[in-house]
């Protein structure tokens, strides 16, 4: 079964995000973990409340497909800049897994140098916009982008139909080249 790690703030992590994402993954078969500073509890925007599966650390990769970095308002405070997220982010792209900014979310890999000029997308906020191009990434204003490096970036909720048929294509891909290797 095919795992992806959910990166989410410590408070204002967007509810709207995680729920559009998670029930159509779950629905796909995929398990879905969350990741959080805070083990003991992370809110979200609209008060949705959790215990996160693990704690954010490089060694979370271990065991897991890819890695999707909710926004919402929190993401600004507690993950843009966070040594510990960005050692995240840019394990999971020096291990090739699937990596995904969503919303607010998506300015993670542009702090991670992996989209220097790239096209990528964002919540369409003045800020996040603004720390794209500040990194180099060209912001395109349209739902869903993969870079050809692979690392996707999603606007928001909006997108989560057309970000779950991308990730679901890239999870297929990875399990035919599991199965058959080049040697």
């Amino acid at each position: 079964m095919p795992k992806l790690l959910f990166v989410l703030a410590e408070r204002g992590f967007s509810d709207d995000e995680l729920r559009a994402l998670r029930s159509r993954l779950v629905s796909r078969g995929v398990d879905v973990r969350t990741a959080g500073k805070n083990p003991k509890k992370v809110i979200g925007t609209v008060r949705l409340q959790l215990v996160p599966d693990v704690p954010i650390h490089k060694s979370c990769l271990h065991g897991v497909d890819g890695v999707v970095v909710l926004g919402g308002h929190g993401a600004r405070k507690y993950l843009w800049g966070d040594r510990d997220v960005m050692q995240l982010v840019e394990g999971a792209a020096l291990e090739h897994k699937i990596l995904v900014g969503v919303g607010l979310g998506a300015v993670l890999p542009a702090q991670a140098t992996l989209l220097v000029g790239k096209d990528a997308t964002c919540a369409p906020e003045e800020d996040a916009i603004y720390e794209l191009r500040k990194h180099n990434a060209r912001y395109v204003q349209v739902p869903v982008v993969e870079a050809d490096n692979g690392v996707i970036t999603a606007s928001g909720p909006e997108a989560a139909e057309e970000l779950v048929h991308l990730i679901m294509d890239k999870l297929s891909r990875r399990r035919v080249a599991e199965a058959h290797p080049r040697l």
